[in-house]
């Protein structure tokens, strides 16, 4: 395991359809960091994107967001 942190910051906007898709991809490429945070952007959705990512972030405390 790599002993780095390392933030990955991801714009979103009306993208309900795809969080759990780049954050399941993002999941399986960052196992090998011990410490890792993912910083999602809601940027005035319309939809169901926040949402989404305040369910992922239930499941995983390294998840934040900004709405």
């Amino acid at each position: 395991m790599k002993n780095n942190k390392i933030s990955i910051i991801i714009p979103a906007c009306n993208e309900e359809k795809n969080i759990y898709v780049i954050y399941n991809k993002l999941r399986e490429l960052l196992k090998q960091y011990i410490d890792y945070e993912i910083l999602f952007i809601d940027d005035g959705s319309v939809d169901n994107t926040l949402d989404k990512i305040k369910e992922i972030k239930k499941l995983n405390s390294k998840i934040n967001y900004i709405s």
